[in-house]
């Protein structure tokens, strides 16, 4: 058991890079959504983050984004604006949709990785851009409920595509590809009702609406509830399959969606440890 908890230490720089990435936008994501100030420190740094994200992404795909929303908001006459947020959106779903290209690459099939890192960079672009067309601070439920719906509705295009791909590749399905399809598609369907459901829920608790934007706070949990769930099952599967000719530390991380739940767990743990960091540091005035 010592060295299956060993294992689950990021492997590579790619992973570790993930891991910063993620835990910086969660930070990104806390500022902007819960009534929670960072010391001098941790606001720099955040100021640093912010010049990375901007330079890596900002600078090229944030003029292509105001424009369609331009063009939208001329021909159909509203008033639709990109806030800064939607970045910090775009590099969870990204982190959450790698698990399954990480899985093929590391079984070597790197034109199918290509293709399903493909999708779900289109499938984050558009649904976080979607989601950063609200302010920071809203004030109406559905502007609230659009902020965390969207990406739901974005991991439910992923997964239906996703799943459509695979239904193509497996060969072992021939003649069961349509009865299979449906019934993952059904499955992804029902977890994207449940979220809504949990969105529409978590927003009517007096200290989430209380919060600065409630919709990002509702995402967060949202996020972390769908990688605990993707964790146990991954556990469940990985006991099933020790034994098998596989060690119960590959059982467990050759599976895409284990991927998926320990990188949003690891961000999401690291950025606890950032927080109370800056509890401490905030303490001596720094």
């Amino acid at each position: 058991m010592s060295d299956f908890i060993k294992s689950l230490w990021p492997r590579n720089p790619f992973t570790w890079l993930g891991l910063i990435l993620g835990a910086m936008s969660v930070l990104a994501l806390i500022r902007h959504g819960f009534n929670y100030g960072f010391g001098p420190t941790f606001t720099l740094l955040l100021t640093y983050y912010e010049s990375l994200i901007h330079a890596l992404i900002g600078w090229w795909a944030e003029p292509i984004i105001k424009a369609w929303l331009a063009a939208l908001s001329a021909y159909f006459s509203w008033d639709l604006d990109l806030y800064s947020h939607w970045k910090h959106v775009l590099v969870l779903m990204s982190i959450y949709f790698s698990g399954d290209w990480r899985t093929l690459l590391g079984f070597g099939q790197f034109g199918r990785a290509a293709i399903f890192g493909l999708w779900g960079l289109i499938v984050a672009f558009c649904f976080s851009a979607v989601a950063g067309i609200v302010p920071e601070e809203p004030r109406d439920f559905v502007a609230n409920a659009w902020t965390a719906g969207i990406p739901v509705a974005g991991y439910l295009t992923y997964a239906l595509g996703g799943n459509g791909l695979i239904v193509l590749w497996r060969s072992d399905l021939s003649g069961r590809r349509t009865e299979v399809f449906s019934l993952w598609a059904w499955q992804a369907f029902g977890r994207f009702l449940i979220g809504l459901v949990v969105v529409f829920g978590a927003l009517q608790v007096p200290w989430v609406a209380g919060q600065r934007n409630p919709g990002l706070v509702v995402l967060g949990g949202l996020v972390i509830g769908l990688a605990l769930y993707w964790v146990v099952v991954g556990v469940r599967i990985a006991i099933e399959r020790h034994g098998l000719n596989e060690g119960l530390d590959d059982a467990f991380r050759n599976q895409g969606n284990v991927l998926v739940g320990m990188a949003i767990l690891g961000s999401f743990l690291s950025a606890a440890a950032f927080v109370a960091a800056n509890a401490g540091l905030r303490f001596y005035g720094l």
